[in-house]
C-alpha cells in the first residue's frame, strides 16, 4: 500500500538521452531507429511513446527490452527499427515519451518533464538519393570536475555532403524548449567565489561550446558533480546549382555525469591537417599517453571514409596498451592509399579517442579530430599552338590519371599572373581575375578563337570530378603569352558620360591599328562605331566613316540599359580600299545595380570587357557618392580586386563610414563607381579609367513618408455664375501641394485620389512627381481630393487633408408665361431659353425638375418632370393642361422640386412655389 502513495515519477524517470537515425533503403524508403538510453537504476522500460513519422501518421511504441551499455553509469539503450516510405517534402520525425531520470542538475524536476527527440528529412528530386547522418559516438559520457570535457558526436555522411553542429535548447515537444533550462557552465555549480577561476588552469571562468565544423565539444571545465542534459542540432548541407541546401538535421539529446575524481584524462598527439592527393600514401601513428601511466585505449572513427575504394588500415584500435615506462609506446598505427574516387569538396575527418584504464574510480576520455582534404591533381598543358593571324590558340593538356575527372574546365586572363596557389585550394579564385571560356569534354585540346589585340593572356585549367561526388580540382600553373599585336582598333574606354532616360550620354575611346603592316594597310585610317545590348544586334550608329578615334554616343536610356560597342577600321588607300580591314573586340560599360539593406546600400558593378579591370597594377576600383542637395559626387571609397565576390564581380557595402554619418533611411543616395584596367602591354596607355551609370538607391525604409498638404483652387460660386457662360461644359480643377521640410527626399511619386461623394470608395487619378495636377471634368467640377506620398520602398504616408469641391447651384424661374410663340416667354421655366445675354439666369448643375402646375382652384392641370441636362423646350409647361388642350389665361399656381448635382447633400435638393401669370 506504500507504493501507492510514492510520487509517480519514481517509477517513471528514466530516460537519459536519445536520438533519430535515418538510413535510406531505396530513393523514398527509409529505415527510421530510434536509440533511448535509459537509467537501469529503475525498472521501467522505453515505450508507449509516440513516434511520429512527420507526414501526419505515427505509432506507440511496444514495450522495449534494455541493452546493458555502462555498468558504472546504471546506463541502457533500447531500439526500435521500422521502414517508412516519404514522398518528396519536408518532414520532421519525431520521439516524445514521459519522463526523463529524475536528478538531472540543469533541469529543474527532470524527472516530471517529457522526453522528446526530432529528426529533419528533405527529400527532394533535387537533391536525388541522400543518405541521411549516422553516428559513430554515442550521446553518453562521462567527465570529472575541474577537468577539461572533450566530446565529438562522430557524425558521417557516406555522400560526402557538409555537416554543421550547433548547441541548442532540449526540447519536451515540437518547437518548446525545456523549461528552466540552465547552461552547463553556469555560476549555480561552482563556488562563488572561485567562479571566475574554475576553468582548468584556475585563470579564468568555466567555458562550454562546440565547433561548428568539426564537432569537438568542449566544457572546460565542469563542476558541480552530478548528470547534465545537453542538446547538439547536427546539420547535413548539400550544394546543388550553387545554392547551399539543407537536407536535414538530427537533435541529439546527450547525458553527461560529472564526478569527483582523482584521475586526469590521458592525451592524444594527432599529426597536423592535410592536403592530399591522389596517389598520395599516408601512414602516421597517433600516439596516446596518460599522466598516471595507466593503460590506454585508442579508437578511430572512419565515419564516411568506408564509402570509398580505399579504406584505411588500421592496427592496434580498441586495444589496452601500456603507458608504463619502458613499454610507453600506445599507439595506433594509421595508413591510407588516398585513390582518385576519394576527391571531393568536403574534407574527411577522423576522430580519434583514447581512454584511460585506472585501477580505481572512472575512466576519462579525449577526443582529437584530424582533418584530410582530398583534391584532384592540378592538370598540366602538353602544347600550345598560337596563331595571330586567326587570332586563335591552341591548347592541349595531358590526359589525367583518374578516369573519373571527366571534364575540363579552361580559364583566360588578361594580364600577367604571378599568383601562386594554397595546395588546399579547389578552382580558381575569383579575385584573380580569370573568366571561364569552356568546359570540354571527350577531348584533350580547346581552341580559343578570341585573342584580341593589345591583350596580354594567361590560361589555367581546372579538371572536373564526377562521381562517386563532384569536386574540382587544383588549377594548373598558368601559361601566358602576349602582348598581341594592335593591328586592329583597341578600345580603351567605354564610360558613361551621363545617365538619363532618354538623353544619356557613352564616351568611347580607342586607338588606331598603329602595328599593322602598313604596306598593306597605310593610314590615314577612318573609322565606324557600332552599338549593341546583351541580347540585340548590332547597328550603326555613325552616319559616315570618321577620322577620329574618339566619338560620343548621344540620345541613350543610360538609366535603365546596358551598351556595348566595337569599331570596325578602313584603310582607303591600302588594299582593302572601302573594305573593313578590321574589327575591334566587343566593350561593355560598367553597369551599376544595387540592393538596399538595413542601414546600407549593397551596390555590384561588372561588365564584359576585352581588357582587364582586375590588375594587380591598378588594384583600385573608386565609389562615388552624392549626397542630398549635394551638387556633385564625393569620392567615398575604393575597393581591393581581391575582395571581389565569386558570382556577382565587384561589390560595396555602404553603411555610412565615410565621414562617420550613418545612411538615413529615408533619404536617396546617388552613386556611381570608375574601374581601372589594363591590357598589360606597355604601348597601351594605362589604366583605363571607366565610369559606370549613375543610380539612386537608398536605405531599407519601412517607414512612410510625411503627409502632404494639399490645397484646391477653383472659381468662386458667385463669380461663376456672373462669368461662365451658360453652355460650358468642361471645369479644370488645380490641385497643387507642398511636402513638409525635414522629411527626407525618397518620395517616388505623389499618388492623386478621387472620390464622386464623400461617401464613394477613393480611385486613383494620376502618379506624379511633382507638385501639381490640374483634373479636367465635363459637366461638373465637384469631388473630393487627397494626394499621398509614395517613396522608394513603397512605402505611403497618411492621405492628405480630404479636400472638395462644389458644384454652383443655380436656377431662374419666371413669373409670366406668354404661350404666343413669340420667343420670349414662350414655355415655363423655360431653361432651354436662356442665352449667355443674361448669365444670372443660366440653369447651373440641376440634375432634376420636378414641377408641377395647379388653377386658381387648387387642381392639378400640369407637370413637368424634366431631367436637368435636357434642353428641349417641349418638355416644358406651354399652357396647355395634360391633355395637350389651351388652358384660359389667369393666374395659376406652381410647386418646383429641383435637385442639384451637388456634393453637399443639404444644399442638393431645393423646393419652390409660387405664382405665375397666363397670359396670351
Amino acid at each position: 500500500m506504500l507504493v501507492l502513495f510514492l510520487p509517480s515519477y519514481a517509477f517513471s524517470s528514466h530516460i537519459r538521452g536519445g536520438e533519430i537515425i535515418l538510413r535510406q533503403i531505396q530513393c523514398s524508403d527509409y529505415e527510421i531507429t530510434l536509440f533511448v538510453y535509459t537509467n537501469l537504476k529503475t525498472e521501467i522500460r522505453v515505450g508507449d511513446g509516440t513516434l511520429s513519422f512527420g507526414d501526419g501518421t505515427s505509432v506507440t511504441l511496444p514495450s522495449l527490452n534494455n541493452e546493458v551499455i555502462d555498468v558504472k553509469l546504471a546506463v541502457g539503450r533500447a531500439v526500435f527499427k521500422i521502414i517508412h516510405r516519404y514522398a518528396d517534402g519536408i518532414y520532421a520525425i519525431s520521439y516524445s515519451e514521459p519522463s526523463r531520470n529524475a536528478g538531472i542538475l540543469n533541469i529543474p524536476n527532470s524527472g516530471m518533464v517529457n522526453f522528446f527527440v526530432e529528426t529533419s528529412l528533405v527529400v527532394s528530386a533535387k537533391a536525388k538519393c541522400n543518405n541521411p547522418i549516422t553516428f559513430a559516438v554515442m550521446p553518453i559520457d562521462r567527465a570529472c570536475k575541474g577537468m577539461t570535457f572533450f566530446h565529438n558526436p562522430g557524425a558521417r555522411d557516406i555522400d560526402g555532403d557538409s555537416i554543421s553542429f550547433e548547441l541548442v535548447m532540449p526540447r519536451k515537444a515540437s518547437a518548446l524548449p525545456v523549461d528552466g533550462y540552465i547552461l552547463s557552465n553556469d555560476s549555480k555549480y561552482y563556488s562563488s567565489q572561485d567562479y571566475q577561476k574554475s576553468n582548468e588552469a584556475k585563470d579564468g571562468p568555466p567555458t562550454f561550446g562546440m565547433n561548428s565544423i568539426t564537432g569537438d565539444l568542449t566544457w572546460n571545465s565542469p563542476g558541480a558533480p552530478g548528470e547534465y542534459v545537453i542538446a547538439i542540432k547536427v546539420t547535413e548541407w548539400r550544394k546543388i546549382d550553387d545554392v547551399w541546401m539543407i537536407l536535414g538535421y538530427v537533435n541529439r539529446d546527450m547525458q553527461v555525469a560529472v564526478e569527483d575524481c582523482n584521475n586526469t584524462r590521458p592525451f592524444l598527439a594527432i599529426p597536423p591537417d592535410l592536403c592530399v592527393s591522389p596517389g598520395t600514401k599516408i601512414s602516421e601513428l597517433i600516439r596516446g599517453s596518460d599522466n598516471e601511466s595507466d593503460p590506454v585505449k585508442i579508437e578511430v572513427f572512419l565515419g564516411d571514409i568506408f564509402s570509398s575504394s580505399s579504406v584505411p588500415v588500421i592496427r592496434n584500435s580498441n586495444l589496452l596498451q601500456s603507458t608504463k615506462s619502458p613499454h610507453d609506446t600506445a599507439h595506433v598505427k594509421f595508413d591510407w592509399t588516398i585513390t582518385c574516387d576519394m576527391v571531393r569538396d568536403q574534407v574527411y575527418r577522423i576522430i580519434f579517442k583514447v581512454t584511460d584504464d585506472p585501477p580505481n574510480g572512472i575512466r576519462l576520455a579525449t577526443f582529437k579530430t584530424w582533418s584530410i582534404s582530398v583534391i584532384g591533381n592540378a592538370p598540366t598543358f602538353k602544347s600550345e599552338v598560337l596563331d595571330l593571324a586567326a587570332k586563335s590558340l591552341k591548347l592541349v593538356w595531358s590526359t589525367s590519371e583518374c578516369s573519373n575527372a571527366k571534364s575540363m574546365e579552361i580559364w583566360r586572363k588578361v594580364g600577367k599572373d604571378a599568383n601562386t596557389l594554397d595546395e588546399c585550394f579547389r578552382g580558381i579564385p575569383k579575385a584573380y581575375g580569370y573568366e571561364k571560356l569552356a568546359v570540354v569534354s571527350g577531348k584533350e585540346f580547346f581552341i580559343d578563337k578570341d585573342i584580341n589585340p593589345g591583350a596580354s593572356y594567361c590560361y589555367r585549367l581546372v579538371a572536373l570530378f564526377e562521381s562517386p561526388i563532384k569536386s574540382r580540382s587544383r588549377a594548373s600553373i598558368p601559361f601566358c603569352f602576349g602582348p598581341v599585336k594592335v593591328d586592329a582598333p583597341t578600345l580603351i574606354n567605354v564610360s558613361v558620360n551621363k545617365t538619363d532616360k532618354s538623353n544619356g550620354e557613352m564616351q568611347l575611346r580607342w586607338t588606331s591599328p598603329f602595328q599593322i603592316d602598313k604596306a598593306q594597310f597605310p593610314p590615314p585610317y577612318e573609322y565606324e562605331v557600332f552599338r549593341t545590348n546583351p541580347d540585340g544586334d548590332f547597328e550603326k550608329i555613325t552616319d559616315s566613316h570618321i577620322k577620329d578615334t574618339v566619338w560620343t554616343d548621344r540620345q541613350l536610356n543610360t538609366l535603365d540599359k546596358t551598351y556595348g560597342y566595337k569599331v570596325v577600321v578602313y584603310s582607303p588607300t591600302g588594299l582593302t580600299k572601302e573594305n573593313p580591314v578590321d574589327t575591334s573586340a566587343l566593350a561593355f560599360y560598367p553597369r551599376l545595380e544595387y540592393e538596399s539593406r538595413k542601414g546600407g546600400i549593397y551596390l555590384t558593378w561588372n561588365a564584359k570587357v576585352p581588357w582587364s579591370n582586375q590588375s594587380e597594377k591598378y588594384p583600385f576600383h573608386f565609389i562615388y557618392r552624392k549626397d542630398n542637395q549635394a551638387t556633385s559626387f564625393v569620392l567615398i571609397d575604393s575597393i581591393r580586386i581581391e575582395n571581389v565576390q565569386v558570382e556577382i564581380g565587384f561589390d560595396y557595402l555602404d553603411v555610412g563610414t565615410f565621414n562617420n554619418l550613418s545612411l538615413a533611411s529615408n533619404t536617396l543616395y546617388q552613386y556611381k563607381v570608375s574601374t581601372t584596367g589594363t591590357y598589360d602591354n606597355p604601348l597601351v596607355i594605362e589604366p583605363l579609367l571607366n565610369y559606370s551609370n549613375e543610380l539612386l538607391a537608398q536605405p531599407i525604409d519601412n517607414s512612410p513618408p510625411c503627409r502632404p498638404v494639399l490645397t484646391v483652387s477653383h472659381i468662386s460660386c458667385e463669380e461663376f455664375i456672373k462669368t461662365a457662360q451658360c453652355s460650358v461644359s468642361e471645369y479644370t480643377n488645380v490641385l497643387l501641394w507642398t511636402y513638409p521640410e525635414g522629411c527626407g527626399n525618397d518620395v517616388r511619386y505623389f499618388k492623386v485620389t478621387y472620390q464622386n461623394s464623400l461617401t464613394d470608395e477613393p480611385r486613383e487619378l494620376a502618379q506624379l512627381p511633382g507638385f501639381d495636377f490640374s483634373d479636367h471634368r465635363k459637366n461638373s467640377f465637384a469631388g473630393c481630393y487627397q494626394v499621398i506620398a509614395v517613396d522608394f520602398s513603397g512605402n505611403e504616408s497618411e492621405p492628405s487633408e480630404l479636400k472638395f469641391v462644389d458644384n454652383c447651384p443655380n436656377i431662374f424661374i419666371p413669373n409670366i408665361l406668354t404661350a404666343n410663340e413669340d420667343g420670349f416667354n414662350d414655355v415655363f421655366p423655360g431653361f432651354g431659353n436662356v442665352t449667355d445675354s443674361d448669365l444670372a439666369k443660366c440653369p447651373r448643375f440641376v440634375r432634376k425638375l420636378n414641377l408641377k402646375i395647379y388653377n386658381r382652384w387648387g387642381k392639378e392641370v400640369y407637370v413637368v418632370e424634366k431631367d436637368g441636362t435636357d434642353s428641349n423646350v417641349s418638355n416644358e409647361w406651354k399652357g396647355l393642361d395634360k391633355k395637350g388642350h389651351e388652358l384660359s389665361t389667369g393666374v395659376y399656381f406652381y410647386e418646383a422640386e429641383i435637385i442639384f448635382d451637388m456634393l453637399d447633400s443639404v444644399s442638393q435638393k431645393q423646393k419652390s412655389s409660387g405664382w405665375i401669370n397666363l397670359v396670351r
